[in-house]
This record gives C-alpha cells, structure tokens and sequence, in this order.
C-alpha cells in the first residue's frame, strides 16, 4: 500500500537500510545502522505520512458527498459517480444533509429496509455499472458497510467498489519475521503479481489481505497466510494482534478512509514461504529485508531493486508506491 502510516504510540518505530548482501555484509550493515539516529530519517517518514494521507483535504473542503443510511454515516463519494447512481432512483435517492455544513447527501430508497434488501438492491446497480466497465478488479468478495468495525452491517459491498463508496475497508497485515541467533530480526519481503489491479509487482508484507463480511480476524489471518505464503495453521495461528494503523487516502476511483490490523508473526530460519494463489509472484530471500531496532521497524511503501543490490536511506528511494506494507509492529 504504497506510502508510509504511523504505527500506534507504543510501539515507535526506526528504520535501518535496506540491502541485498551476504551475511558478512549484513552484519556490517546492522551494525552501521543501529548508529544512525532516527532524526535523519523523520523527513522520509513525514513525506510518505503527508502523501497517504492525501484524502483529508477532500473531507475537510467538503468536496464529497456523504453517504448514510438510517442516519448512520457510512462513506463520502465523489459527485460524478453519485450523478451515475442517482440514474437509478428505485435504489439511490439525494436527502438533506445531518451535518449542517453540507448541504446534500447520498442514502438508499427507504423500501429497502434490510441488509439483504440494501445488498441485492446495490448489487444489481454495481453489476450495471460494471458492464459499463465501471470498476476493475472485480473479486466477488463482499465487504461490510458500517459505521464502525464492530457495527451491525447495514449492506454488503463488492470490494472493488469499495473505494467509489468511500466506506471504511479493513484488512489483514503480517510481518513475517525470523529472528537470528545473534538476536537480529530479520523480515520477509513479498513481491506482488504483475497481474494485480492494484499495486501491481510491488513490495508487499508476506501477507496481507482485506477483511471480508463473515469471517473473524483470527481465521481471515490463517486463510490468507496460506493462500498467500503456504503457511500452515499451525504456524500461522500464532501470529500476535500489535495494534493497526488507518490513512485517508484519495485515489482515482475515489476515497479511502482504511484500517489495517497489524500481526507480527516469527518463523523458523528453515521455513520457506511459498505463494499459493497467484496473487504474490515471489517471496525474497530474508536477507532482503529492513533491519529492526529493539523497538521495531514500522516503514510502508518501499521498493528496493533486489537485483542491483543498491541501498537507500528513508526518503530517498526511488519510487514508493502505495501498497509496500513493511510495518513490524504490523
């Protein structure tokens, strides 16, 4: 995902290098890094913090259409695609605003009174829009639209509209990490398919992956750390819950106000994690990871060319593209 979030208060991160290098050089490397204040790196991080966060601007200029249901607020949508559901009025009606600073919002016909009712009625406007070639990345995978995470849903969205909607989206993020005999953490680094829609041959966490309608954090973790590194249940089920980090980021299809819990997950020097379901190309070799401090690493979006071995300090890496979770604390 992409750019740099903050990690929650307890948990303060440092960043050392990244490397491509033989042991030797990765010992030298630790150990060089471990003396570089964390004060040189802070500009790094406050680009990578100011860019995630692009959407704050479009909430505060009040330049999106809220979107409620019930009175609940649920999501902020861009005014051109609310002017492409309001051409189906049997599900999509404009009503007075509850915050006074606005003056219209987004609701559904008052006919639909259930989730069930809500979620085939949308559906059947989404599946219009996607003929149309509306949304990309289509997955058929429903994701909960609420007010708040431990909310009573009031629909189920298709996640690739997720973003058009504005709502609040959850996921999954994993730190796969191996711990050295001579107490160096070391992290595994995925690299995504190139046929992605989102973020496509980027760095990524071993695992990450959204949190879809019915399914507990716990077990969403099993099932993606197979599917996405064949790791078993055994392993996969100790990973440990430290804390989550949310953005508002503006993207081309429209907001996104996400959360994404973060788990730490350690694993044997012999295990070698092995893509199950196409959606990460490669797996790097640990050696090409982000040394820890004692407090640990906490740095999103990073992309470091494995092949040519080069190193760069935070904040000047070549390109940082959204979707590069490399948070150990997450």
């Amino acid at each position: 995902m992409r750019s740099l979030l903050l990690c929650t208060s307890q948990r303060r991160a440092c960043f050392g290098r990244a490397f491509q290098a033989t042991q030797q050089q990765q010992q030298l490397a630790v150990k060089a890094a471990a003396m570089q204040p964390l004060t040189g790196h802070i500009p790094g991080f406050l680009d990578r913090i100011a860019e995630v966060n692009n959407g704050l601007s479009e909430l505060t200029e009040r330049k999106l259409v809220p979107f409620g249901v019930d009175g609940q607020q649920l999501g902020f949508l861009k005014q051109d695609f609310v002017q492409k559901l309001l051409s189906h009025q049997a599900v999509f009606q404009l009503t007075q605003s509850p915050n006074p600073n606005q003056h219209q919002a987004l609701t559904l016909n008052p006919s639909h009174t259930t989730m069930e009712q809500r979620t085939a009625a949308v559906a059947g406007v989404l599946d219009v829009l996607r003929t149309q070639g509306m949304f990309k990345g289509w997955r058929n995978e429903l994701y909960p639209v609420t007010s708040a995470f431990d909310k009573t849903p009031m629909l189920l969205l298709e996640r690739a509209a997720a973003p058009y909607f504005g709502i609040r989206a959850y996921g999954i993020h994993i730190n796969g990490y191996v711990e050295k005999l001579d107490g160096s953490k070391l992290l595994w680094v995925a690299r995504r398919s190139k046929d992605k829609p989102t973020w496509p041959g980027m760095l990524d966490h071993i695992v990450a992956g959204g949190q879809p309608y019915g399914l507990s954090c716990a077990d969403n973790v099993v099932k993606e750390c197979w599917e996405e590194a064949g790791i078993p249940q055994e392993l996969a089920s100790a990973a440990v819950p430290v804390g989550f980090i949310s953005y508002v980021s503006m993207t081309q299809e429209g907001l996104k106000p996400d959360v994404l819990f973060c788990y730490d997950l350690k694993l044997t020097e012999d295990f070698v994690p092995k893509p199950q379901d196409g959606e990460v190309r490669h797996l790097c070799r640990p050696y090409m990871v982000w040394e820890w401090c004692e407090q640990q690493l906490a740095v999103n979006a990073l992309d470091v060319g494995p092949a040519s071995g080069r190193t760069h300090p935070i904040g000047t890496l070549p390109h940082a593209p959204r979707r590069q979770h490399a948070c150990v604390h997450s």
